[in-house]
């Protein structure tokens, strides 16, 4: 006798001595995914007290056994360098040879404003959006969220990617200048369907944080964290919050990052809790007011204060370690970590604003760094190189040496001379940033992405004209974009005091407008290609 296996997507059947036996199958709860994340494998129809080993593509995961009606359940963890999009898992049994195939979508995230807890403002794993196919980009979709007229500081605070929804920080004063209650949205982020919408108490003014289904928020002196499933408050810890907008510079911020959230208070306290739980861990006085998001690495906590003075905590204890004078020349201080070294940015509304670099856990001074009245509000790093974008040029700075390597047109194609209104990003190969272009009021806004190496303009989409018929006053100042999953997401606002009605214009870019991974699937695995791993031990 003999068995003889058909792959048929999400199954496999088996004939055993031409008489048909129960089709193995899989499902998967969840079939979206996130790198670190947990997926439960449910299989049936496998023979009985079988191993069966459970491949994520042709990579063997994890062993386990059918019982005796020939089901497992089996829990698995997605590596944390899985890459976005569509993904097989595949279980063999090894005494049956026969095999079933579900599909699994991982998603990345840009979680906080600076996508990771080296504040560098860079997603490397966007492996949609090239050099090569960011020319194609279109709107995916765009929504418009009605806004009270006076909210004209909507979305000063950056928003964030997570689990498939975009989480976009809002507020609504009754006047203008007035403290109003600050909204949290949630869009689908693939579709951009409103799936809740939750109000805090005071005006946000921070950029939200989030991870493992909850959303971080802080306003009105509080730090709040909300589920991501339905927007209801799950714990709630007293921190000292912004009462103003920060202006053009760096946004205020929460830092995640191992499951600790790093908050840093306007009364210069530099405070950590449990993501999960909200206690308190640890709180820390730094050498003045703090605003912008603390960087982490290697088991340290740095921060940049008011004054322009570095501080650098132990991440466990919070245990002051070192602290250095920065150059103190800016209005707004930020810092971010690449290449085992500190870089140090001071942003300065009216005249140069600087870069500095420091050893990292010496904050030994390396390179002080100088650049031409860069008006970016965030340095976004891309390996040895520091992505400078002013009001219409971006520069590369080589981190090891100070140096400007290059510097290209990043504007408009009209060539007009319009101000950054946003943060830089970068993703793969690509700076992002979005620009008002013209010199009249109001101002289209324009998105443009350009090469991160040589500054050249790839692609430009207007995102607002003066027509849009629910966007009346100039464009406002926003943060974003952020880039995730094939994505890029960007927020103008309206500014208009007088207007009956004012909107904040959600845009959604994607290559030829077309949802990312949601058109071909893999084709199954040949079961040759499929290998177990000697190595692995049984889990059941």
């Amino acid at each position: 006798m003999s068995i003889h296996q058909v792959t048929l997507g999400a199954t496999a059947l088996a004939l055993w001595a031409g008489t048909a036996l129960a089709a193995p199958a899989i499902s998967l709860h969840p079939n979206k995914a996130h790198p670190g994340g947990t997926v439960v494998v449910d299989g049936s129809g496998f023979a009985a007290s079988e191993p069966v080993d459970i491949y994520l593509d042709t990579t063997d995961l994890q062993l386990t056994a059918s019982n005796a009606s020939g089901s497992f359940k089996q829990k698995i963890t997605v590596p944390t360098t899985l890459q976005p999009g569509k993904h097989n898992v595949t279980a063999v049994g090894q005494v049956s040879n026969t095999a079933a195939t579900a599909v699994l979508l991982n998603l990345w995230d840009w979680g906080m404003a600076g996508f990771n807890g080296q504040e560098t403002y860079n997603n490397p794993n966007e492996t949609a959006i090239t050099d090569a196919t960011v020319p194609q980009l279109a709107q995916l979709w765009h929504v418009d969220i009605p806004l009270n007229p006076y909210e004209k500081e909507a979305d000063w605070g950056s928003p964030v990617v997570s689990r498939g929804k975009l989480y976009i920080p809002l507020n609504n004063g009754s006047a203008q200048g007035t403290s109003g209650g600050g909204e949290i949205v949630a869009l689908d982020a693939l579709t951009g369907a409103q799936r809740w919408q939750a109000t805090l108490s005071g005006l946000i003014y921070t950029s939200l944080a989030a991870a493992k289904g909850i959303v971080y928020a802080a306003s009105s002196n509080m730090l709040t964290a909300l589920s991501g499933r339905d927007g209801k408050i799950l714990w709630q810890q007293p921190v000292a919050t912004p009462t103003t907008a920060p202006g053009y510079g760096a946004a205020c911020g929460i830092t995640l990052d191992s499951g600790t959230l790093y908050f840093p208070g306007t009364d210069g306290t530099l405070s950590a809790f449990s993501a999960d739980t909200g206690s308190l861990l640890w709180s820390a006085t730094a050498d003045s007011a703090l605003c912008a998001p603390p960087s982490v690495a290697n088991g340290q906590v740095y921060v940049a204060s008011a004054t322009g003075t570095i501080d650098q905590f132990n991440a466990t204890t919070g245990v002051l370690v070192n602290s250095v004078a920065g150059p103190g020349n800016g209005d707004q201080f930020s810092t971010a970590i690449a290449n085992n070294e500190l870089i140090d940015f001071e942003y300065s509304f009216a005249s140069n604003s600087y870069l500095s670099t420091y050893g990292l856990g010496t904050l030994v001074p390396i390179l002080p760094l100088s650049s031409n009245n860069t008006a970016g509000a965030v340095f976004p790093i891309q390996g040895t190189s520091g992505v400078s974008v002013n009001y219409n040029v971006t520069q590369m700075f080589d981190l090891t040496t100070g140096a400007i390597t290059n510097s290209g047109k990043c504007a408009n194609a009209t060539g007009a001379t319009g101000g950054l209104i946003s943060d830089s990003a970068i993703s793969g190969t690509i700076a992002w940033a979005r620009y008002e272009s013209g010199n009249t009021d109001p101002f289209p806004v324009v998105l443009t992405a350009c090469d991160a190496n040589t500054g050249n303009q790839l692609w430009q989409g207007m995102e607002w004209t003066a027509n849009d018929p629910n966007l009346t006053g100039q464009g406002d100042y926003s943060r974003g974009p952020v880039i995730a999953n094939g994505i890029v997401y960007d927020i103008v606002a309206s500014d208009s005091t007088a207007a009956p009605t004012a909107y904040a214009h959600v845009s959604a870019f994607s290559v030829n407008g077309i949802a990312p991974y949601s058109m071909a699937t893999p084709p199954a695995p040949n079961l040759a290609d499929l290998h177990p791993d000697p190595h692995l031990r049984m889990t059941n």
